[in-house]
């Protein structure tokens, strides 16, 4: 079975952003800066009533305030403009993949592609501020909560049982491993985990689903949501809908609470590999649904 991988925060989804927005006679370019877009914003704060192009380009700036010097190029937004209803299309993502610029990107992405990226965020966004923490003075505790994953840190003794210089002692001898782990990390590790925790999802029962309530004062038919998740080392697949068919999202294990990049919570959506996943075919992966015996 082949799977196609749609990342959730990506640059190329502003060449279409941009012409959309022109489109609908809105001033806006690839060279428009956050600056020359706020005192618009504030005049559109106050309007009465907006277009769907303005209502969405309003949704683009307010959401570029949190980050100026990075575009808002988030899928939540490209999805309003293709049609979408929360979920990639992936026939109607390649083609318009084929309307990109060389030097544009991409759109869809392969398994191969995904782990690479991930390999790529263990590497440079946890390996080097957790070498920087091991010769530096550091908050070892700020360390482990934001790289190591729950059992991880429930591993680590506490003071009542080991002291404090002997809890300091365990964190850094665990942090130093973490560093060796992904010094020896490759894309193949990460590829392999993936395929292993679709196929768990794919060949699971819908028994593996965690039912619950839908949160008061969403919008949506029903009152239920369906949930699951699957964890190896590396990386984390999630679940979750308002049926059986939850929609698939694939990311690190660890690392988005990740403070280095920036105290503003949604940066950690830029930086984070986060990825929707799908079959090329376009149907969102579906765990097996068990039948009882045939009526007579």
């Amino acid at each position: 079975m082949k799977y196609a991988f749609v990342r959730e925060y990506n640059l190329s989804y502003d060449f279409f952003l941009a012409r959309y927005f022109q489109d609908a006679g809105i001033l806006f370019d690839d060279k428009t800066i956050y600056s020359e877009l706020a005192p618009r914003l504030a005049f559109a704060s106050g309007m009465k009533s907006m277009s769907a192009e303005e209502r969405l380009f309003y949704a683009y700036g307010s959401s570029w305030r949190m980050h100026p010097e990075v575009r808002p190029t988030y899928y939540y937004l490209f999805d309003r403009i293709v049609g979408g209803k929360g979920r990639p299309n992936v026939k109607t993502l390649r083609e318009l993949e084929r309307r990109l610029p060389a030097d544009k990107g991409k759109l869809v992405f392969s398994m191969g592609e995904a782990a690479a990226a991930i390999t790529e965020f263990y590497r440079k966004q946890v390996r080097s501020p957790l070498r920087r923490g091991i010769g530096e003075e550091t908050d070892e505790d700020d360390l482990i909560v934001r790289f190591f994953t729950y059992n991880e840190i429930h591993a680590i003794p506490g003071v009542r049982a080991v002291g404090e210089q002997g809890r300091k002692e365990a964190i850094r001898k665990a942090i130093q491993n973490l560093v060796l782990r992904i010094d020896s990390l490759t894309d193949e590790t990460v590829d392999a985990e993936i395929r292993q925790l679709l196929e768990e999802h794919r060949t699971a029962d819908t028994s593996h689903l965690r039912v619950g309530n839908k949160l008061h004062g969403s919008k949506t038919v029903g009152d239920k949501t369906w949930s699951c998740s699957h964890s190896s080392e590396w990386i984390k697949i999630s679940g979750f809908g308002e049926s059986e068919n939850v929609d698939l999202m694939l990311e690190p294990t660890r690392g988005f609470e990740n403070g280095a990049y920036d105290p503003r919570h949604e940066w950690n959506y830029i930086a984070f590999p986060m990825y929707y996943v799908a079959e090329e075919d376009n149907d969102m992966i579906k765990p097996k649904i068990e039948t009882g015996p045939e009526s007579t």
